[in-house]
């Protein structure tokens, strides 16, 4: 653990750097799957719901939403007048009401038409929520999959250090350099004996075993 200004400086840096990038990024997922979920859910609410209960249901919650101003209209005057159509079955013909916003917010027939429309917003609602938090998880899952596996390492070109005799080997044979010369498990290239050998290491890794190894 440090608290020197330096070290403080460049962590506090790649944070906020880190804190920044994951809030954009989850802000741009987080717009496109909420135009996602109102669409779905205008959708869905439109495909289900009767024209019916979808008019009557939006004149009654319209009366709703202006029920504390009905107690200051003027009593006197001409009020607005609405126009309610409704299917009456039994004749098989669409009927029109007149009504106004008072008569609309107390008709027990207005208020099951908004409990209708209210019942079908929230089944939509929660039908389309559902499949758009499958889909940010699934998004999210794939973002994640790209950013591991561009912060892996890839092998471009050159040379490569590696501690296992065999894929060495392996690789020798199919260039056709392989020699039967070799130290332990690992194989010299085509033609080593010719070429000079550099060994390199600190007192007791094993330089005189090598050598006599070679020798016999």
């Amino acid at each position: 653990m440090s608290f020197a200004g330096k070290n403080l400086t460049q962590g506090g840096q790649m944070t906020a750097y880190r804190w920044r990038m994951f809030i954009q990024v989850n802000n741009w997922i987080g717009f496109w799957i909420f135009i996602l979920f109102a669409v779905l859910t205008t959708a869905i609410f439109l495909w289900r719901i009767p024209q019916e209960a979808l008019d009557n249901g939006s004149l009654w919650w319209f009366a709703s939403i202006n029920s504390s101003f009905i107690d200051l209209m003027p009593a006197t005057g001409t009020p607005k007048i609405y126009d309610v159509h409704y299917w009456y079955a039994p004749t098989a013909t669409m009927m029109v009401l007149k009504m106004t916003l008072p008569q609309i917010y107390t008709d027990l027939y207005m208020q099951e038409m908004g409990n209708q429309c209210l019942t079908e917003l929230q089944w939509a609602a929660g039908a389309s929520g559902l499949f758009s938090m499958v889909v940010f998880i699934a998004v999210t899952w794939f973002i994640a999959s790209i950013g591991r596996k561009e912060s892996e390492d890839e092998y471009i070109s050159g040379m490569q250090l590696t501690d296992k005799p065999a894929e060495v080997n392996k690789l020798l044979r199919k260039n056709g350099e392989f020699s039967d010369l070799r130290v332990g498990d690992l194989h010299m290239v085509r033609m080593a004996e010719v070429l000079n050998f550099l060994m390199h290491g600190t007192i007791g890794v094993g330089k005189s075993t090598l050598i006599r190894w070679l020798q016999s």
